[in-house]
């Protein structure tokens, strides 16, 4: 797991930042980190940015096609409404009286079948459009004077990035070449206006494809051997060295097409769905035709000289590990299939990964929210710690690129003066910089390292020993005294953000209201995405791919699936009766979620709490003895 933010180029720009900015900056590059757990990624944190246009393209298809059906409708404009409820401190209540307004007179029309309902649509895709601005406002205000609603404002961002389909690498590189670090500068960076790119896609099974630019004008296309003629005005060069270095063998044409995006890598992907949907004509006319669309993608943004190639990126691990070495139920076996096959346009991906949720039987969203929001507990427990050990390791790379730096400058100086010396400036500074750094982060993860259980990569085997650095000092050994004093002396040399989890952890685990907010809040977000998952799979399933095709909740339906199936591996991996059928599993630990709320309103101490034990089959409980 990496954490956007932490490279060592953008890094030195937000040291100079205070570090409430940096922070908000860094959460907002990791609510689009693919990599991040489900409960950090932006698919998963409801956002008024997010689900208000999905209200608005649910409501559309079901005054169109009457999907999804009334009950559902009025679920989505509950979650909504508690959306609002959410995040009064965020927006403001003078954006969110009208919208919730609005809302409740769209559920009133639902609720008696009016016909004329479908006039709240423009007034709506109005709501819809003004949340932009009046989130580049809010975050203008969040940059100058920080408040509560901080983390709020940051998660919204995200949302918008992520509904934009903003490249999280793009992003970050940006930022590290940005200059100016006032707040109208690093929103125009971090959402910039869409503009015309072109990007040319290699067709395979196909010499030419006929009457293309009758559904895209923009279309462009030549059979591979000729398609040097094809014309990108400046960036032509780039074009004919794309084409060059594409492989022949069979009939192969190139297509060139224009897209709108905020950045070339979101470019290329819009331009590759854009391809493969209009391909749907031609494998409907010509039924022997199977065409297959190489990875590679050549992009330029209109008017620009330059070209990027890009291709869909392809996770690696060193060694690929089962969900677990049991025998599972042939319930979680289908939904392993179906999970494994849940690619392709987003709508498809939503609606595949609602399937393989249903093939194990988890059809009361309800529960499984209250399920995976325990879990999410404990994901982002063990994701504070590495993100500590993240931020460590990237402060003296940081270190190290300093001393690389000041080294570089001092053979350029010496070599400009003509000083066979190389003396006429110094990089020991930076070296005795390092040097310090080096000591005192080694000394603070050792003695960390001697209490917090972890293998060689890191992975804790005991998450308890990592949630006693975090709770409340009491009656402690000397090990743990000396852990949580290193974790003390490490933090003002981490990342803000870094610092920002742990405090955070700390308040939680030293007041049960304030972990059982936590837990609230992520059961309503998870609870939100289920329903917007279970509305998307209808429209899918009734209305085709046009209705939420949208990559953001693609992306959320994957790794919500792919959060339930780690739950129940880890449950069926260490159940003493593997044989308990999923939805059983899935309600047991709703209870486990309803009992742990109500022992924090009862005053229990949130340090009993046992992490590793929250979504574990042991009977014995997830309280610790007193």
């Amino acid at each position: 797991m990496r954490y956007r933010g932490f490279g060592a180029h953008l890094s030195a720009r937000l040291d100079a930042l205070t570090p409430e900015r940096a922070c908000l900056v860094q959460q907002v590059l990791r609510g689009v980190e693919p990599a991040v757990i489900h409960s950090r990624h932006a698919s998963a944190l409801a956002g008024l940015v997010t689900e208000l246009p999905r209200l608005h393209a649910v409501l559309e298809h079901h005054h169109a096609a009457g999907q999804p059906q009334k009950h559902l409708v009025d679920r989505l404009c509950e979650n909504v409404l508690a959306r609002v409820d959410a995040s009064t401190a965020v927006w403001g209540r003078d954006v969110l009286d009208p919208i919730a307004g609005l809302v409740r007179e769209v559920r009133a029309a639902v609720a008696r079948s009016d016909v004329d309902g479908a006039r709240l649509l423009a007034p709506l895709r109005d709501a819809v459009s003004g949340v932009d601005d009046a989130l580049a406002r809010r975050f203008a205000e969040v940059w100058e004077h920080p408040d509560d609603a901080a983390d709020g404002v940051a998660d919204e961002v995200a949302c918008l990035l992520a509904a934009l389909d903003r490249d999280p690498s793009a992003a970050e590189l940006d930022l590290s070449r940005l200059d100016r670090w006032d707040a109208a500068s690093v929103w125009r960076t971090l959402r910039p206006d869409a503009a015309p790119h072109r990007a040319a896609l290699v067709v395979r099974g196909a010499g030419a494809l006929e009457g293309l630019d009758a559904f895209d004008a923009t279309a462009e296309q030549a059979p591979l051997r000729s398609a040097r003629s094809l014309r990108w005005g400046a960036a032509t060069q780039g074009l004919r060295a794309f084409v060059d270095a594409t492989p022949a063998g069979g009939e192969v044409c190139v297509v060139s097409l224009e897209v709108r995006a905020v950045d070339r890598p979101s470019a290329a992907r819009k331009a590759r769905r854009a391809l493969v949907e209009l391909l749907d004509q031609y494998t409907a006319g010509t039924r022997l035709f199977s065409p297959v669309v190489d990875a590679r993608v050549l992009v330029n943004r209109v008017g620009a000289t330059g070209t990027e190639q890009w291709r869909p990126p392809v996770r690696t691990t060193p060694v690929a590990r089962p969900l677990t070495r049991r025998e599972l139920p042939d319930e979680v076996r289908r939904a392993l299939r179906m999970a494994h096959v849940a690619a392709g346009a987003p709508a498809v991906a939503s609606a595949l990964a609602w399937s393989a949720l249903e093939a194990c039987g988890l059809v009361r969203r309800h529960e499984l929210a209250a399920a995976l929001a325990v879990q999410a507990l404990r994901q982002q427990v063990v994701g504070a710690y590495r993100l500590v050990r993240q931020s460590a390791a990237a402060r003296l790379e940081q270190a190290r690129r300093r001393v690389a730096d000041a080294e570089r400058a001092e053979r350029h100086r010496a070599a400009v003066r003509r000083d066979p010396t190389g003396r006429v400036g110094s990089s020991s500074a930076a070296r005795a910089d390092l040097a310090a750094l080096t000591d005192r982060v080694a000394t603070a993860l050792a003695a960390i390292g001697a209490h917090v259980r972890h293998d060689e990569r890191h992975h804790l085997h005991d998450l308890g020993t990592w949630t006693d650095l975090l709770r409340p000092p009491g009656r402690d050994p000397e090990p743990l005294v000396a852990a949580r004093a290193a974790l003390d002396d490490l933090l003002p040399h981490l990342h803000p953000l870094a610092v920002h989890e742990v405090t955070g952890w700390r308040a939680a685990l030293a007041d049960p209201e304030v972990l059982a907010a936590r837990l609230r809040d992520r059961t309503a977000r998870t609870a939100t995405v289920l329903d917007a998952l279970y509305a998307t799979r209808n429209l899918t399933l009734h209305s085709g791919l046009a209705a939420g095709d949208e990559p953001v909740h693609a992306v959320g339906a994957v790794m919500v699936t792919d959060l339930a199936l780690e739950v129940l591996g880890n449950w069926y991996a260490h159940a003493p009766d593997p044989a308990a059928p999923p939805a059983e599993v899935i309600a047991t630990l709703a209870r486990r979620h309803h009992e742990i709320l109500s022992r924090l309103a009862g005053g229990t101490r949130p340090t009993r709490l046992d992490f590793d034990r929250l979504t574990s089959p042991r009977t014995t409980g997830v309280w610790r003895p007193r």
